[in-house]
């Protein structure tokens, strides 16, 4: 059965009206255990299908290929940011004090996952292309359409996830870092 992509808590305050370390909570608790979920379906599913489905659209094992790529790339995404550029924001939130050396540290990896966000959106995008948006054909074997329902779940979960970090997430970061009224440049 296809995943469907995580609903906010009716009574959850809007994401841009969350502190960091709760706006990081919210990330890793809806999309990032989302994203582990549906990108091992996809794997699954995409292994299951039948070679008859392989052999009738010559599409399709470029879709499995792309599958594979954009959950390396979004399973590497995921690591990086829970490993070393979350942790600094937590700590930096959480020390109500930020300097010079606090903007040095995030800045880059901020940088980097804007930079795989757009990445990870064109492989979505490639894909979307690909399947006529996610959609299976007639003769599709249930395996194949399950995928590309997790596919299109995935995409939907992944759009908001990226929006809540590129357009909430990243400018109240580097906020903390450097605060209104401050010059960044000393």
């Amino acid at each position: 059965m296809p995943h469907k992509v995580p609903e906010p808590s009716p009574t959850s305050q809007p994401p841009g009206a969350l502190p960091v370390p709760a706006l990081l909570d919210l990330i890793l608790d809806s999309h990032h255990v989302f994203a582990r979920d549906v990108l091992s379906r996809m794997q699954e599913c995409a292994a299951a299908i039948p070679p008859a489905d392989l052999a009738r659209d010559e599409r399709l094992p470029r879709v499995l290929e792309a599958v594979a790529a954009v959950s390396d790339e979004m399973l590497t995404h995921m690591h990086r940011e829970e490993a070393m550029l979350f942790p600094v924001l937590r700590q930096i939130a959480a020390s109500g004090e930020a300097d010079a050396a606090d903007m040095e540290i995030i800045t880059p990896p901020i940088e980097c996952m804007q930079r795989e966000h757009g990445l990870i959106d064109e492989l979505l995008e490639y894909l979307r292309l690909l399947t006529g948006d996610f959609q299976a054909p007639e003769w599709a074997a249930p395996e194949h359409r399950e995928l590309l329902d997790e596919l299109a779940a995935f995409a939907a979960d992944t759009a908001e996830h990226v929006r809540k970090e590129n357009e909430i997430l990243f400018p109240k970061a580097l906020a903390l870092a450097w605060p209104a009224g401050r010059d960044p440049a000393g």
